[in-house]
């Protein structure tokens, strides 16, 4: 109950008076201490909070004329609060204030639930509050906090945290425990592994050879892994003082919906043109996805992988493999010796399992030529044809595959690590066509060409010959971030649409493997795929080529634990070949994750990257079989729409991925003029506005078998008009899907 006159103060305490004025009836009777559970308002202010509560506690006292009675407090629970590190930073000033004396925190990070603010375990928080009075308002002692962070020393390559109230020692849920980041100068966290050592903490990451700082659960729903014996939470904390810029919340991305032309001023207004058609039957936006070959992954964490492909309703990929999984040489009369369970078939054959089960389209080839103790081809060499051919008569009839749509004879063979020619390329691929025709196969599976750089596609188009032997075309694109960003991806593809167009009109034209160049090292290790912004720039590449008018796109690629630098080349060649001792130091880290991260000591590694979110939800968004359609240009740097219209009966859905991929926050109108019908739309947002390497509008629909989380639209609108659109309000450096699908009706178009 409010006081009549409640105190009004000018600064900080102003809050703290108008919780006195609540409290203000109490304040005659006598009060042995206070327990406090709030908090979950502040956190969009957590800075102001630092101040807030410790004068709010003060302000108490006061009123009592006890000047340090008890205050005891919990810390918020994990929930779905929409921001990035609001939540971390309130818990980190609610922390700070047990500088205040005679104060004791709750922490509540293995209890939280992230539908629910209010977390139903109620127990367990009343336990921990009566463990806090018990040891130091009643004298009856005994350990009544997790473990709180206390110093840190950076030691040659790792970190060494320090922390008091350890009580019996530190213990981890989940060996090792998780949840930990760390940073170099360059201020960008990436997970690190961690292992305890008696009292404290030592943590490593391959990402950050020279780190000076660490953080500890800064997230919403960083699992709680650092116990002391007693069964207590570490509390979350990090050793910097970086801000965050928690107060800076991004502006609502959905600024208006429908109505006149807005009054503020606008950077671009787009059209979407449904009627006009880039390309019919989009096979959709994939990714590389091999079989595993030389580390077998467990039965969960292949039901991981399975949940996460799922989500993103993986339409296409690309599966690339060697001859000697299945053929081992010839026998004395010169025929093919074929195994056909071998490890790596097993494998193999429960990815094109799952591919059949999901309607996924496969485009499947073989590295190169067979060149292995067993089994050692020349490309043009007739028998290796037919070796090919019998695979393919066994996946295709005699396990009856129909996901397999195409097929890739040599991964690039223009590069000059192949050692292949022109000629000797152009012989292997008559071969093959020969052997499928043999085998009653063309119309079942269709040859793939070049597979590789621009130059090739173009040499592919001016041979007539080879053109008749292939059914699309298929490009790998290794490009720079500053590429993408000035938009050149998109002249690229309608320059190669050009050429197909007007040398072999008809065909598909797909990217077989889409990556950035910035950062690579010698290993074809890629550390940015950890970072936020690579999944800005891989999505903009993205609607840069469906703008272009490519058939599909295929991301270089799902997980770090499928190829290492060496495959295929100095080694493995045979099933005898031991794998090299430091394989695994020199896997091929361009994946969504590392699923192989817990079983070599680093389990956050399995966690879902940033950039996985955007190009998921554009393979949602944009399915297979949809239209891709024109958009108007925006003429502004780095700004970018890509639409699809999608049939559902008389009707159809609509999707549209836009882009800002510069610094500025950009303003735009987006409408389909020729749209009739009202709709509910889905949005989804990609941002971070506050610069801490993570989402800003974090998804919130979890995984009910697994701890990952899944994105979900950050609003779902209903009633709009798309002929008369929205006002978008695009934060720097971000990605905004939008889509009818799952969220409102089909729309009909006017006109022809």
């Amino acid at each position: 109950m409010l006081a009549p006159n409640p105190v009004r103060l000018a600064d900080a305490n102003t809050a703290a008076a108008l919780f006195y004025g609540m409290i203000r009836p109490l304040v005659p009777y006598r009060i042995r201490g206070a327990i406090w559970y709030q908090g979950e308002s502040n956190v969009t202010n957590a800075r102001q909070y630092r101040a807030l509560f410790p004068a709010l506690i003060a302000d108490w006292r006061r009123a009592w004329d006890i000047p340090k009675f008890p205050f005891y407090f919990v810390q918020i629970a994990p929930f779905a609060y929409g921001t990035a590190s609001g939540p971390a930073e309130l818990r980190e000033a609610q922390l700070m204030s047990l500088s205040v004396p005679a104060t004791g925190m709750v922490v509540t990070t293995d209890v939280g639930d992230a539908t629910d603010i209010h977390p139903r375990n109620k127990q367990e928080v009343g336990r921990r509050l009566a463990l806090l009075a018990l040891d130091k308002t009643y004298g009856r002692a005994q350990v009544s906090s997790g473990p709180l962070y206390r110093s840190m020393r950076v030691e040659d390559d790792g970190i060494r945290l320090y922390f008091d109230h350890v009580g019996g020692g530190l213990v981890a849920r989940g060996n090792p425990p998780d949840s930990f980041t760390v940073a170099g100068a360059d201020r960008v966290f990436f997970p690190a592994a961690a292992r305890i050592d008696g009292d404290s903490v030592r943590l490593t990451s391959p990402q950050v050879p020279e780190p000076v700082a660490a953080r500890f659960g800064w997230s919403n729903f960083a699992p709680a892994s650092l116990f002391n014996r007693e069964g207590l939470p570490a509390s979350p904390f990090r050793t910097d003082d970086w801000s965050d810029a928690v107060n800076a919340a991004p502006p609502p991305v959905v600024e208006a919906v429908g109505g006149d032309e807005p009054e503020r001023p606008l950077d671009a207004a787009i059209d979407i043109e449904l009627h006009e058609a880039v390309v019919e039957n989009f096979l959709g936006v994939g990714v590389e996805w091999s079989a595993y070959p030389w580390w077998d992954i467990s039965d969960a964490d292949w039901q991981k992988v399975f949940r996460r492909l799922e989500y993103m309703r993986l339409p296409l990929t690309r599966v690339m493999l060697d001859t000697f999984w299945y053929c081992q040489g010839f026998d004395a009369a010169g025929e093919p010796i074929y195994t056909w369970d071998t490890p790596h078939m097993r494998k193999l054959y429960r990815l094109l399992d799952w591919c059949e089960r999901h309607d996924t389209t496969v485009v499947i080839g073989e590295w190169g030529r067979p060149n292995g103790a067993d089994l050692d081809l020349a490309v043009d060499d007739p028998r290796w044809a037919r070796i090919i051919g019998d695979f393919l008569d066994h996946l295709l009839t005699g396990r009856g595959y129909t996901c397999l749509r195409y097929y890739n004879l040599i991964n690039e063979p223009h590069g000059a690590w192949t050692g292949v020619t022109w000629d000797a390329w152009y012989a292997a691929l008559n071969h093959l066509q020969a052997e499928l025709a043999r085998r009653g196969l063309t119309g079942r599976i269709t040859i793939a060409a070049p597979d590789g750089d621009r130059l090739f596609t173009t040499r592919s188009l001016k041979h007539e010959p080879l053109r008749a032997l292939t059914g699309i075309y298929d490009e790998h694109w290794y490009v720079r971030a500053e590429d993408v960003e000035r938009g050149l991806l998109e002249l690229y593809a309608r320059e190669q649409l050009r050429q197909v167009g007007r040398r072999d009109p008809g065909k598909p034209f797909i990217l077989g493997e889409l990556g950035l160049v910035d950062g690579v090292n010698a290993n074809d290790q890629q550390h940015n795929v950890y970072k936020y912004w690579y999944g800005v720039a891989m999505t903009d590449a993205a609607i840069q080529g469906l703008r272009g008018g490519l058939s599909g796109l295929i991301a270089w690629d799902l997980d770090d634990a499928m190829h290492f630098c060496g495959d295929g080349g100095e080694a493995m060649n045979a099933l005898a070949e031991p794998l090299p001792t430091d394989a695994y130091a020199r896997r091929k880290i361009w994946g969504f994750w590392n699923i192989l991260g817990a079983e070599f000591g680093a389990p956050a590694d399995e966690a879902m990257r940033p950039w996985f979110y955007p190009w998921a939800v554009l393979a949602r968004t944009f399915p297979p079989g949809c239209s891709t359609v024109a958009t108007d240009e925006s003429a502004v740097d780095g700004l970018r729409v890509a639409a699809a219209r999608i049939a559902d009966g008389a009707g159809w859905h609509v999707s549209a991925a836009v882009a800002n991929n510069g610094p500025w926050l950009r303003r735009i109108h987006l409408r389909a003029p020729l749209a009739r019908g009202a709709t509910g739309l889905g949005v989804y947002v990609y941002s971070d506005v506050d610069g801490d390497n993570a989402v800003d509008a974090w998804p919130s629909s979890r995984d009910p078998l697994g701890a990952d989380v899944f994105p979900a639209a950050a609003r779902v609108l209903s009633d709009v008009d798309l002929a008369r659109g929205l006002v978008l309000c695009l934060p720097p450096r971000s990605i905004v899907l939008l889509t009818t699908l799952e969220f409102g009706a089909p729309v009909t178009l006017d006109g022809p």
